[in-house]
């Protein structure tokens, strides 16, 4: 499993910053258009919670999703899977840990991704897609506060 640690700082209340990590039908509203992700749907009825589910649309196709951690509002992790023909082909596990600082909330995030069957070879590959990718999602996130 590949693990990718990145980290930015944001000019916003953490409850805010926190609010927009875990509101997942908001992301299509901040997400850019190039990006992979182009937003999610709750699949699960009730407040947002461990246990939730979701569906995440990505150029690639929906990947089903499911909160698997939440320390509100300074922790949250998202477990997604994509799937073809049956067949797992990908595991991501997404973790958002915020922290307030005096300029606002610091968000460290931790992108874990594996492949399955025949396209795990491309691990090293696939790491520089989603080192870029992954810097685009946490530079949307920001500028969504104006910065």
């Amino acid at each position: 499993m590949i693990q990718i640690d990145f980290e930015r700082d944001i000019a916003a209340p953490l409850p805010g910053v926190f609010a927009r990590v875990i509101d997942i039908p908001g992301y299509a509203s901040w997400l850019p258009e190039e990006g992979e992700s182009r937003g999610g749907k709750l699949t699960s009825s009730g407040p947002l919670t461990v246990g939730t589910t979701y569906i995440d649309d990505t150029k690639h196709g929906p990947e089903a999703g499911e909160v698997v951690e939440l320390e509100e509002p300074t922790r949250v992790m998202f477990r997604q899977q994509f799937s073809k023909l049956g067949l797992t082909i990908e595991e991501k596990l997404h973790t958002y840990r915020l922290e307030a600082t005096n300029g606002g909330t610091r968000v460290h995030y931790t992108f874990n991704w594996k492949l399955r069957g025949p396209l795990r070879f491309l691990d090293s590959f696939g790491a520089r897609l989603a080192t870029k990718e992954r810097n685009v999602v946490l530079d949307a996130l920001k500028a969504s506060f104006g910065q």
